[in-house]
């Protein structure tokens, strides 16, 4: 799968090791713990499902379905708030 598209009127800052996110049209804020954090970055350097997996597997040990299942689990909260688009 390819990249995952950011939204673009999302604003992210990382204060104190937390990512704080906001939306600029909706007002909603969203901060994230360690490993949202971690995983947000990422994002926004283009990488793809497969790769934000990898880092879960080989940052926690997670084998290959609980990786999958815990990034697809993230995206979708992310799809949910409209943090991204895909």
């Amino acid at each position: 799968m390819g990249k995952i598209k950011l939204n673009d009127s999302i604003l992210s800052k990382t204060l104190a090791d937390q990512e704080v996110l906001i939306d600029l049209q909706s007002g909603n804020y969203f901060g994230m713990n360690e490993t949202g954090t971690l995983l947000w970055a990422k994002i926004k350097t283009g990488a793809t499902r497969d790769e934000l997996a990898e880092i879960l597997r080989e940052k926690f040990g997670l084998n290959d379905k609980e990786a999958k299942s815990d990034v697809k689990e993230f995206l979708s909260a992310l799809k949910r708030d409209s943090l991204i688009e895909s």
